[in-house]
């Protein structure tokens, strides 16, 4: 009985997030292609006191996953925002990798991703920040001051850290600063 049981819970969470979660979530994450990351000093200044992307997704995920907390045990709970930041995570990654940036650009994203994983691990006690291993790499590769930089993190400089992005990855993340030359990211040697 308990094999049925575990299975229409999990088809109730799975029809929760495929009909409730995943087209909100898409859409909103949608906006993030519509915020510039090619930025000026100005344009960084006004996105620090009016952020454009990262509180209105908060404020539509928080808004959410408080019309199901609710109706939902503390275990079903913590699945769904599991399963949510799931989505959240894939879904920047497609848009993010959609978009360019400059080194401001990259330092917004920077701040954004961090309010939202700092948001997300606050809504559940489960341990969630792994989900968002891939887009803090990318992250990283986004504030570089210089394409070289990179080595300073990859490979045997890498430490502790296990790279979840591929060498091409890498370089494709790399393409997307506007101020880095295509020459010195197919030089790099990774």
């Amino acid at each position: 009985m308990s094999g049925k049981f575990k299975a229409a819970l999990e088809y109730g969470s799975s029809q929760i997030h495929n009909d409730a979660v995943k087209p909100r979530i898409k859409s909103w994450i949608e906006a993030f292609q519509y915020t510039s990351h090619d930025i000026t000093e100005e344009a960084f200044a006004n996105y620090e006191a009016n952020d454009p992307f990262a509180q209105n997704l908060i404020i539509n995920v928080d808004n959410l996953l408080q019309s199901f907390k609710s109706s939902l045990t503390a275990n079903n709970y913590d699945q769904l925002v599991s399963r949510m930041t799931a989505e959240v995570t894939v879904q920047l990654e497609k848009a993010v990798l959609k978009s360019t940036f400059n080194r401001l650009g990259g330092l917004q994203f920077d701040k954004e991703l961090r309010s939202l994983t700092g948001y997300l691990t606050t809504m559940t006690t489960w341990t969630i920040r792994d989900k968002f291993a891939r887009l803090t790499q990318i992250a990283t590769i986004l504030n570089l001051e210089r394409v070289g930089e990179i080595l300073d993190y990859w490979g045997p400089n890498s430490g502790p850290l296990t790279w979840r992005l591929t060498p091409s990855e890498v370089r494709h993340v790399l393409s997307l600063r506007t101020d880095f030359r295509s020459e010195d990211i197919k030089r790099l040697k990774l």
